[in-house]
């Protein structure tokens, strides 16, 4: 569960990060199989996803479907799962990121 009280209003890296464990372990092996390319808006607390080949088609579905939320939004067959890449003798702006390019 991403928060524990039940007005706590997640943090948008929370719903990043649910959205992405999502798409990870229930529609990643599947979605790829036969929507490579296409897009997937994930609505993140509500566990639901819309699909479509044009990304702008894809945000719109979901937007009509789900007003006012938060979408984590994955092309098909190109997510990587985030690096860690901090290294511990880094410059100070370095420090400020964990991005591995």
């Amino acid at each position: 569960m991403m928060h524990d009280h039940p007005l706590a209003t997640p943090s948008l890296s929370a719903l990043t990060q649910e959205g992405e464990k999502f798409y990870l372990e229930h529609l990643r092996e599947k979605l790829e199989a036969k929507h490579l390319g296409e897009y997937v808006v994930i609505e993140p607390i509500g566990k639901t996803y819309v699909m479509n080949e044009d990304l702008l088609m894809a945000i719109q579905k979901a937007q009509k479907k789900h007003p006012d939320k938060f979408f984590t939004i994955i092309k098909i067959g190109t997510f990587k799962p985030p690096v860690n890449n901090y290294k511990q003798n880094s410059t100070p702006l370095e420090k400020n990121h964990a991005w591995a390019f």
